[in-house]
């Protein structure tokens, strides 16, 4: 797109992309909770009959005695008596037959809880091995998903996970892409920013230096990612809400298009701020259509600008310079995307202790 279209209605300027309307909006608890099964002896319980005496015989009875015969009862008549016997064992006595439970030992107890403890100081020791093992493996993998993400923005090179190369500055691939040529930059940043997540996720950055250019990157990534989706709200799109609406509306419907925009990070912040002053700049321009009758079925009428010479109008050329400030800053952010790729490239290398 050619920024010196940037006023004319007709001509469909600002449209940097999208022609409408788009808003894309550890300790480890073990289970050995030691069911300290502390096995319990519980003896047997041994029965005895106690008291069962021996019955003397019966006497004969002698002829003539006065003396009565004694009623002898048979030993199965004879009551049984059970009575409890005592026990004694190394450590407590127990009373057998007595129904009495006895005492828990402590110290089956205390064991497990001793074993517990050092399982689970092993499994500890265990993960954080194998956490250690892993940060390696994560930091090795780190690094070639960079290289694959910085291949790719510098030389346009596809999974390409070979040591970057940053000598050869002038072909470098990102010259005005995501301006110019839409299309292509969608394309373009959707593959950057998959290869740009899978670097983030498995790079375990620790150094502050590190961790605050990745961010930067990313902020930049997502800036041109969202831009190649959106572009920008054309002109011709604004003329018709103003024309069906007023100037309250074409704010409103602004707002929403760029609301995704709408952030903290310095490289989203300083585009709104170009952004603001145009649709400013703009809203003025079409009331001056209005009032010169420039405006016929929600479409410039050239001629009549052309002929009233509004294109000599401050607001007409404020709507230009502010268009053209738009393309500059865009393919600024492409290239401060390529000095900050490298340059988290030679962070990351001095992190590894791989600085050549």
């Amino acid at each position: 797109m050619d920024p010196s279209n940037f006023g004319s209605f007709s001509s469909g300027g600002n449209s940097g992309g999208a022609n409408g309307i788009n808003v894309p909006n550890n300790g480890v608890t073990s289970g050995a909770d030691p069911t300290v099964n502390s096995s319990q002896v519980n003896p047997g319980q041994a029965q005895g009959f106690v008291g069962a005496q021996p019955v003397r015989p019966a006497q004969p009875v002698v002829s003539g005695s006065t003396q009565q015969p004694r009623t002898v009862q048979s030993p199965m008549q004879q009551p049984m008596q059970f009575q409890p016997q005592m026990m004694t064992s190394g450590t407590e006595d127990v009373i057998l037959g007595s129904g009495a439970e006895p005492k828990k030992s402590r110290k089956g107890l205390i064991v497990g809880i001793v074993l517990a403890m050092l399982v689970l100081v092993g499994v500890g020791i265990l993960v954080a091995f194998s956490m250690g093992n892993m940060n390696g493996v994560s930091k090795e993998k780190g690094e070639q998903n960079f290289n694959i993400f910085a291949n790719y923005i510098l030389y346009e090179k596809t999974d390409d996970a070979q040591d970057l190369e940053t000598e050869d500055t002038g072909q470098y691939a990102l010259k005005g892409l995501a301006f110019y040529e839409h299309d292509k930059a969608k394309e373009f940043y959707a593959l950057a920013m998959k290869y740009w997540n899978s670097f983030v996720y498995t790079y375990p950055e620790q150094d502050d230096n590190v961790s605050n250019k990745i961010n930067e990157v990313g902020n930049e990534l997502t800036f041109l990612e969202r831009f190649a989706d959106n572009g920008l709200i054309s002109n011709d799109r604004i003329l018709e809400i103003y024309y069906n609406g007023d100037e309250d509306t074409v704010i409103e419907e602004y707002a929403k298009y760029y609301a995704d925009f709408r952030q903290d990070a310095e490289v989203f912040s300083d585009f709104m701020t170009i952004q603001d002053t145009y649709i400013g700049n703009i809203v003025q321009l079409l009331d001056l259509y209005s009032q010169e009758g420039c405006i016929v079925d929600a479409k410039e009428d050239a001629k009549c600008v052309e002929e009233k010479q509004l294109m000599n109008n401050e607001f007409y050329i404020d709507v230009v310079n502010v268009g053209r400030e738009t393309a500059q800053y865009v393919s600024n952010v492409e290239n401060k995307l390529v000095d900050d790729v490298i340059e988290l490239n030679t962070l990351i290398t001095k992190e590894g202790g791989n600085e050549k």
